[in-house]
This record gives C-alpha cells, structure tokens and sequence, in this order.
C-alpha cells in the first residue's frame, strides 16, 4: 500500500501527464524514476517527493496541518530556441496544478501555490531549472 506522500506525488504527476499543455516535455517522479533515463534533448518535469511542513496538533489521528511539494521543470541551458522557454512551463504547471484537489478523498486539501517565492531558479553545468512549490494544507495520514 502507498503512503499518502506517495499518493499525492503520484496524482500531481498524472495530472501533468494529462494535460496536453506538456506534450513536448518528459515527465518523472522523484525517488521512482531513474535520473539517468532523462533525455537531454527535450525539457524534463519532476515531481518531487512531498516534505510535511507542519505536524497538526490538535488532530485525532496522524495529520500535518501543511505538506509543500515541488514539481521542477528542467532543459537545457542552449535549446536554440526550440520548444518552450521553462518559465512559460512554469506558468503551465501552476495552471494545471493550483486550486486542485490531489486526492478525491476528504484526507487531503487542495493543492496551492505557496504564497512566499513560488519560483525558484537554478543553473548547474549545461542544464537550468525552476522549482515551482506548492502547499497542500491538512493531509491526514
């Protein structure tokens, strides 16, 4: 059985695969898919792993009162102008993901932008990236 991290990484993974706005781009989960497999020559989003922000207090069962997730859109630094710029997948994925609830079940809310530097850039040897990080408040366990 999956942990309920898992299953929220998972949702927002499928939702990405769903949506047509990510045709051109390859689609990996953090600690399932092998970093090796990514193609060099397309532009990579990876969901990465949920990390709890807060543990509930007050709740009867197991619960966090915030858990962030971060979903990072990777490409190479010189595309020569093809395909999309990975700010503009950026906006994409916060469109597809944002206000969405992750999981049907009442365990888990609605996924949102954080509210304080969604967007955080990095460059590293050939390749660029953005994390874009969203909240998910109350995930019960």
């Amino acid at each position: 059985m999956k942990a309920e991290l898992e299953k929220i990484q998972q949702a927002v993974a499928q939702a990405l695969a769903a949506s047509n706005l990510f045709a051109q781009c390859a689609i990996y989960t953090q600690g399932r898919d092998d970093a090796e497999a990514k193609r060099p020559d397309i532009p990579s989003i990876t969901v990465l792993s949920p990390l709890p922000q807060k543990a509930a207090k007050k709740a009867q069962s197991a619960a966090f009162e915030e858990v962030e997730i971060g979903v990072e859109i990777c490409a190479a630094k010189f595309q020569g102008g093809r395909g999309e710029s990975i700010v503009s997948i950026a906006e994409n994925v916060c469109r597809c993901v944002h206000n969405r609830r992750v999981l049907q079940r009442k365990n888990c809310g609605r996924i949102l932008m954080a509210q304080n530097r969604p967007f955080e850039f990095a460059e590293t040897g050939q390749t660029k990236s953005i994390t874009v990080k969203f909240n998910i408040q109350g995930v019960f366990l």
